[in-house]
């Protein structure tokens, strides 16, 4: 297995890699260098869920951390090119190193089973407030490029085929 290590970065950003099917890059930046993986939608959306939840657990452990900041400066979001993903990401961790105050976001490559070898593994170590800060600047993006339900309020690729639970199970535009 393949790891890169790449932090603490300066910068963790994601936008649009194209609408159908939706994905996603993701990057982090340190000055120069910088990676790039390709996210889905649904896996963007994880984070999203996925992130606040983490932090809460983790001021639970560490009741003394101070509050993340709430706020993005959108001119500081942008993806740097070149703009070639190093893999798919199939899976996502997080992680905390209390002695640094970071966390770990850990990218592993999305790999058909029938392909041999270890999946390539990328780990962008941020603070708690980058990793806040990708959190609300991937609520924006998602809201500024895909539809959302008028019914369920879900960001989805297409509200034709879009399955909608507020309209048990039927399409959200029947």
């Amino acid at each position: 297995m393949s790891r890169i290590d790449l932090g603490p970065v300066d910068i963790l950003t994601v936008a649009l890699a194209r609408r159908e099917p939706a994905s996603f890059y993701l990057q982090g930046r340190i000055g120069a260098r910088q990676i790039t993986v390709e996210l889905s939608l649904e896996m963007l959306q994880a984070l999203t869920t996925g992130i606040p939840e983490f932090l809460a657990e983790v001021h639970e452990r560490y009741p003394h951390l101070p509050p993340e900041g709430h706020s993005v400066e959108e001119g500081q979001m942008g993806l740097f090119p070149p703009l070639s993903p190093l893999f798919r990401v199939g899976t996502v961790g997080l992680g905390y190193d209390p002695e640094n105050d970071l966390v770990v976001l850990e990218l592993r490559e999305q790999v058909a089973r029938e392909q041999r070898g270890s999946p390539r593994t990328v780990r962008f170590w941020c603070t708690r407030d980058q990793v806040l800060q990708l959190v609300l600047w991937s609520m924006e993006v998602l809201r500024s490029t895909l539809p959302t339900c008028p019914q369920c309020g879900q960001i989805v690729e297409d509200l034709e085929t879009h399955i909608c639970p507020r309209k048990n199970g039927h399409n959200a535009t029947s």
